[in-house]
């Protein structure tokens, strides 16, 4: 009984997640010029996102111009301000049908000037119904990690791993 409220409790980590990821890939363009290319995931089991902001702080970022984003979005660009001071936000609309729970869609492309040294990390973001502007979500972006496998999948794998374990302990103490 014990082994299935391990195997309940595990089920319940796996499945439980954000309702957005947003990851980012950062290029160096030239000097203090850059560019973000931003993949978002809906990991929400119910709602499509359809609208999401990305924000750029006011004390580190000049100069935002959108470049690209997938064809049925509309982007809009509002610049940081620094005598208010107000952050600027890059705000993504979807124009047709938004990003279904559990697919994922890439090619938000925005260049900007980065006012600090080193490289620019992650950013707040905020995820909001389209209609009502109600916030759903928010959180920070995530850089983006190549041929990682995410934490679910391990812990899928794990699942998988611990009947056969069982199976085989049963086996050998059934033998003697």
């Amino acid at each position: 009984m014990r082994f299935v409220k391990v195997l309940i409790l595990m089920f319940i980590v796996v499945n439980s997640s954000n309702a957005a990821t947003i990851n980012y890939e950062i290029t160096n363009i030239l000097g203090s010029r850059w560019q973000y290319n931003y993949s978002v995931y809906n990991d929400s089991l119910t709602n499509d996102i359809e609208q999401f902001l990305i924000y750029f702080d006011h004390n580190a970022f000049d100069n935002l111009a959108a470049v690209d984003s997938p064809i049925t979005w509309d982007p809009l660009v509002i610049q940081p301000d620094i005598f208010l001071p107000d952050d600027g936000y890059f705000d993504l609309l979807a124009l047709a049908s938004g990003i279904a729970p559990g697919e994922s869609l890439s090619g938000f492309l925005i260049e900007f000037d980065y006012l600090l040294s080193g490289t620019p990390g992650s950013q707040y973001f905020e995820v909001r119904d389209s209609t009502s502007y109600n916030l759903l979500h928010s959180g920070n972006t995530v850089l983006a990690k190549r041929n990682v496998p995410e934490l679910n999948t391990l812990l899928l794998v794990i699942i998988g791993i611990i009947p056969m374990l069982f199976r085989i302990s049963v086996r050998k103490t059934g033998k003697n």
